[in-house]
């Protein structure tokens, strides 16, 4: 939902002014609150041109290549559109006069520093918080949680550090476009702004998740539509249910799962699968977001998400993992890897990557339970 775009703009406003007062550097409450206006605003809108962003993604007969530039372009389009509005903003409230040169400045250092955000967010972020949780190696429930805070925070730092050089190495000192690396001055570089922009990503990613627990389980993501009957429609990788079991519980033991720095190993010993396949198919079912628009043509616009949690397959990974698993499990596997496989070769959509792979392997066949 869009308010948690604008709750986690404010939240890196008390971020912000946390870290001030621990410097010994705090601005007018007037300066903190015009700035936590002006992030729910910009949260808003920029949350807004995602959801746009996603649906045109989904649109049916898009081809691969078109979805990733359509996506890097909408990252830029936020990215300027939240320099934009600040700037104005602040110009209009405050009655400064706008230096066009920083502004158009600001906007494309923005553009190209979302760009980089959302690729790194879009496509690395499963894979690093897998990977994370296999060094860590801990069985604690609250470690996924933890690193994926401070995976999200590393990216922030990032982000921070790559616009100062990218101002640096493509503006000059009046804000004019001009590509000049030598001007590139590392004991310019203000290290102080990255360690903030850590913990206020870290602190925007506590809170959004905090929000999502609070409301319904799994809500915002694609593929859920209550009718009167509540009858449930649920994407998860693997089938279409009508939900008569325990989803909220599924989605606890979805946390385990992530959580669990064994399973692969446990399950590729069973099974004789390589580990690093195992690996795959646990990062594409439990981490990783995908397009989901398997009901585009029923009215749900399609958007980036996790899998809804699914009991059935929280069952059968415990059993791969215990040893007592089924043929309708390995039947899982093969869905999954085929699933996956689908969707790094053809695109992200996973109505056709779904119905890609259930024709080699259909999941939950008929007599395999």
């Amino acid at each position: 939902m869009l308010y948690k775009d604008g709750v986690a703009g404010a939240t890196a406003i008390a971020t912000r002014a946390a870290s001030d007062f621990a410097q010994g550097s705090v601005s007018s409450i007037e300066s903190y609150m015009l700035d936590a206006g002006i992030s729910t605003v910009v949260g808003f809108v920029t949350g807004a041109i995602g959801k746009g962003v996603g649906v045109i993604r989904g649109m049916a007969g898009l081809s691969p290549a078109a979805s990733f530039l359509i996506g890097r372009a909408g990252s830029a389009v936020q990215g300027a559109v939240g320099s934009a509005i600040r700037q104005l903003t602040i110009a209009g409230v405050t009655g400064q006069e706008i230096e066009w040169g920083q502004f158009w400045k600001d906007m494309g250092i923005s553009a190209g520093a979302n760009i980089v955000s959302g690729l790194i967010s879009e496509k690395l972020s499963g894979n690093l918080t897998g990977l994370a949780n296999e060094l860590v190696k801990s069985d604690s429930t609250a470690m996924n949680p933890i690193l994926t805070a401070t995976i999200a925070g590393l990216t922030g730092a990032g982000t921070n550090y790559a616009m100062q050089l990218g101002s640096m190495a493509f503006f000059d000192e009046e804000g004019n476009f001009s590509v000049d690396f030598g001007r590139v001055s590392l004991e310019d570089m203000d290290w102080g702004s990255g360690v903030s922009s850590f913990f206020i990503a870290v602190a925007q990613d506590i809170t959004v998740r905090a929000l999502d627990r609070a409301t319904a389980v799994n809500e915002g993501n694609q593929g859920r539509e209550t009718g009167d009957n509540d009858t449930t429609l649920v994407q998860t990788g693997a089938r279409t249910v009508i939900p008569n079991d325990d989803f909220d519980l599924a989605e606890k033991e979805y946390e385990l799962i992530r959580a669990d720095t064994g399973d692969v190993d446990k399950i590729a010993e069973n099974t004789g699968i390589k580990p690093e396949n195992i690996q795959k198919v646990k990062n594409h079912i439990f981490y990783e977001e995908h397009l989901l628009d398997r009901y585009r043509d029923y009215g749900v616009e399609p958007e980036w998400s996790r899998f809804n949690a699914d009991p059935e397959i929280a069952n059968a990974w415990n059993r791969l993992s215990s040893g007592d698993y089924t043929p309708a499990d390995i039947q899982i596997l093969k869905h999954e890897t085929a699933e996956a496989w689908y969707m790094r070769h053809n695109g992200p959509s996973y109505l056709e990557a779904h119905d890609a792979a259930s024709r080699s392997f259909p999941a939950f066949k008929e007599g395999l339970k």
